[in-house]
């Protein structure tokens, strides 16, 4: 019983800008019902944010996810070519 990866994979997936809050990301997953979001930059896929992301590298650590200085950027995982 094999499936093709078109019958897994989301067709749209949500994306978010590196600059963006971690707030933001947080709605872009509950708004796609998603626990990740694909950060891109100038157009490019420059990473993904977990929603365990999130509550490790920003709320496990203290900093404030409301803030202004808490951006999707800092909490990014990287895609390396």
């Amino acid at each position: 019983m094999s499936q093709h990866i078109r019958e897994v994979m989301t067709a749209n997936p949500s994306t978010i800008e590196p600059s963006k809050s971690v707030v933001e990301a947080a709605r872009i997953m509950k708004q796609a019902d998603a626990g990740i979001v694909l950060v891109t930059e100038n157009g490019r896929l420059a990473g993904l944010v977990t929603d365990r992301d999130i509550a490790i590298r920003v709320v496990a650590e203290g900093k404030d996810p409301q803030g202004d200085d808490t951006q999707t950027g800092q909490v990014v995982q990287e895609i390396s070519e």
